[in-house]
């Protein structure tokens, strides 16, 4: 058997015996699998937040530091329309098309602001959004938020299987993105815009076109937030440390890369671990403070993130390769 089909088995495995686990997962009966399968699902759910931060920070180059925004605008515009008695595809629709509005502004912006001024605006955005949902009364109920109508009610299991459908289609979307003309002309820009600009690049355009798809994916991750939680509060969607919470996510596993989100999901398993450990006492302030060592420690010694591991050792693996067929 040659090295590259070897290579390509072991590519495989690496995710087919994981996905095959987590098809079978809800199926085991035990006390502690209602903790397990909502460990997964919430990271799930930042993998593939992370993965729309990615879209606009990794591949395009726009630092966001409110990307809250779209995710928690998804999740009050999806129980707004539902709590109107609209089919839950219509709630999805509407909170995406809403978003993409939003992001189209965002987009606009991008293009005369750029660096830690697009972040700073981004940042104003959430904090916008903050202020309106504690203060429009009327319609988003302030701080004591919206609810869910109960005719949504899912079994933890239904809940799993979307959010694991959910990471897989946003995995390979952004996978395919990637390696599309939409991925080059995204990571152009990134690199060096000025000469992507020279070069006939439409600048305005894949700017605004990554801020859409970027917010599109969000918006769909704070619909499904609504079938998950039921409920929503201004402190629990368009705060910042939602928005920290995506990008240590992306910037542990590997920005810019389609396998780094999956693999910096590792830090929402410790952080809900340790949550659950220590409750909500005297230390619950603590495990921000290990999302700072973790990310200090990641920024030193693997400052490309976890995938560099990986991508170190499949670099050894083609240099033995090779030299056994050179033998």
């Amino acid at each position: 058997m040659g090295a590259k089909a070897r290579n390509l088995i072991m590519r495989n495995k690496a995710v087919a015996i994981p996905l095959l686990i987590a098809l079978f997962l809800p199926l085991v009966k035990a006390n502690i699998m209602a903790f397990i399968l909502n460990l997964l699902i919430v990271s799930f759910m930042y993998i593939c937040l992370a993965q729309s931060w990615n879209i606009l920070a990794g591949f395009c180059g726009l630092l966001s530091m409110g990307h809250c925004a779209f995710f928690g605008l998804g999740v009050y515009i999806t129980i707004m329309v539902l709590n109107q008695n609209v089919n839950i595809l219509w709630a999805v629709l509407i909170s995406a098309a809403v978003n993409v509005a939003l992001a189209y502004v965002v987009g606009a912006v991008s293009v005369r602001v750029k660096d830690i001024f697009f972040a700073m605006v981004t940042l104003a955005l959430a904090q916008l959004l903050y202020n309106l949902s504690m203060q429009w009364i009327e319609v988003t109920r302030g701080p004591r938020g919206l609810i869910m109508p109960p005719v949504y009610m899912m079994s933890r299991q239904t809940l799993f299987y979307i959010a694991l459908a959910m990471t897989v289609l946003f995995v390979l979307a952004v996978y395919f993105i990637r390696r599309s003309r939409m991925g080059t002309m995204f990571v152009a820009l990134r690199e060096n815009e000025e000469l992507a600009k020279s070069l006939g690049v439409n600048v305005a355009k894949w700017k605004i076109i990554a801020s859409v798809v970027s917010a599109v994916m969000a918006s769909a991750v704070g619909s499904y937030y609504t079938l998950y939680i039921r409920s929503v509060q201004p402190s629990a969607v368009f705060t910042f440390s939602v928005t920290m919470k995506i990008m240590i996510v992306a910037f542990v596993g590997g920005k810019g890369t389609v396998k780094g989100p999956v693999l910096g999901a590792v830090i929402i398993i410790i952080d809900e671990l340790i949550r659950g450990w220590l409750g909500g006492g005297r230390y619950s302030g603590l495990p921000g403070v290990i999302y700072g060592v973790i990310l200090a420690l990641v920024i030193l010694f693997l400052p490309d993130g976890l995938i560099s591991i990986f991508r170190s050792g499949r670099k050894e693996g083609r240099d033995e390769a090779a030299r056994e067929e050179m033998v």
